[in-house]
């Protein structure tokens, strides 16, 4: 099967999306089927990654106003490479003109993440994000009701899309790959609280930095090590020199390659965030055996079990934070225990096999009904 992957970005720096396509394409290449990917980035060229065919695709304009353009390219493209399938993970893409099947995968839901991430508005970017919510809005949902198959990530997103859209989707959880991330025995832990991710809104950053705050007092010798770039670095930088927050390292934005080692020397992972479409960074720590906190929001309470293998706390409160931390730090025994229990979840539901089953089906019927409606429409 001829299968394109359309995607915002692309490892290797990108955020969670760029990395749930590499994984998902070496999981299809796996099972025999011709993948390449194509992606919006700085520059026109193909190039290989990871022995994936990448078509990266230069897009004067600013996003929404040079979609028209994107979409242009997206669908030459497709005619050339003699797709079978594309499978768009943005919802902020144009309707595709394609006599190839749309599948379209939704990581997060505009109408939700910018309520909850941009506002109240303080600066130009929070401004910007909310003047065009009403439009990204409209081509979110117009390439959702216009594709031949909608899949999400989480049930809450699954919950947004019928509420804001009325959409019905199918939900395919993210994966993670388990002989990648994984505990090693030989790796020292230290005494430190690890953070991945974007640097940017709705990542919960003021209150982690507030947690870093109460740890420098209450246990001296632990680190918060913050790893990731985006909008907000500066903003974490100025913060730990005015806090003085010598026990926070910032660290820049990390391959999963080098990114591994420092989930298997961490003792906690925390992720205060005030929106998540599903976290890939859980995922990873799971299957790194480290038990977790993070806020108490719908799409974490489907990875996060309070008191199994973790522990949620309510959103913005940096008080309980610090507690369930700094408890975590002291109990090596109930670090291996909720550790051990996130490993199992991992295998037990969130593999890249478990994914590739229900995304190849995805593929597989779409086929099939076009092949069965364009016969019918012969006879």
């Amino acid at each position: 099967m001829k299968i394109i992957q359309v995607t915002p970005d692309f490892p290797p720096n990108c955020g969670g999306i760029g990395y749930y396509v590499l994984y998902l394409c070496k999981e299809l290449q796996r099972r025999g089927h011709d993948v390449e990917v194509l992606y919006r980035g700085k520059k026109n060229g193909t190039y290989f990654f990871k022995n994936i065919i990448v078509n990266e695709m230069k897009i004067p304009g600013y996003p929404p106003l040079n979609l028209p353009l994107f979409r242009r390219e997206v669908e030459r493209k497709l005619v050339e490479k003699k797709a079978e399938i594309v499978h768009v993970h943005s919802s902020v893409t144009p309707v595709l003109s394609s006599l190839t099947p749309v599948v379209v995968t939704g990581h997060c839901c505009n109408s939700d993440f910018v309520a909850t991430c941009y506002r109240p508005i303080r600066g130009v970017e929070e401004f910007y994000r909310n003047i065009t919510l009403p439009l990204y809005s409209r081509i979110e949902k117009r390439l959702s009701v216009s594709c031949d198959r909608m899949t999400v990530v989480s049930k809450t997103l699954e919950e947004q899309y019928m509420r804001h859209y009325g959409i019905s989707a199918k939900v395919i959880y993210n994966a993670v790959d388990p002989k990648v991330f994984v505990a090693d025995p030989e790796q020292q832990k230290k005494k430190t609280v690890l953070f991945t991710g974007r640097l940017s809104h709705g990542k919960g950053l003021s209150h982690l930095l507030q947690t870093a705050s109460m740890l420098k007092e209450s246990q001296p010798d632990a680190v918060i090590q913050v790893i990731g770039n985006g909008p907000l670095s500066h903003f974490v930088k100025r913060a730990k020199a005015k806090m003085g927050l010598v026990n926070l390292e910032i660290i820049d934005h990390l391959p999963h390659a080098r990114l591994v080692r420092y989930y298997q020397s961490a003792k906690v992972y925390f992720l205060p965030s005030y929106y998540e479409g599903f976290s890939n960074s859980i995922l990873e720590a799971m299957s790194c055996q480290l038990p977790v906190v993070a806020s108490d929001i719908s799409s974490l309470r489907e990875q996060v079990v309070d008191g199994v293998n973790g522990y949620l706390v309510p959103k913005g409160d940096a008080v309980i934070f610090h507690k369930r931390i700094s408890d975590l730090l002291n109990d090596e025994k109930e670090c291996k225990r909720l550790g051990e229990a996130g490993r199992r979840i991992i295998l037990e539901n969130f593999t890249w096999k478990h994914v590739g089953d229900l995304v190849e089906t995805q593929y597989k019927e779409l086929i099939h009904t076009r092949a069965t409606r364009n016969y019918a429409g012969t006879t």
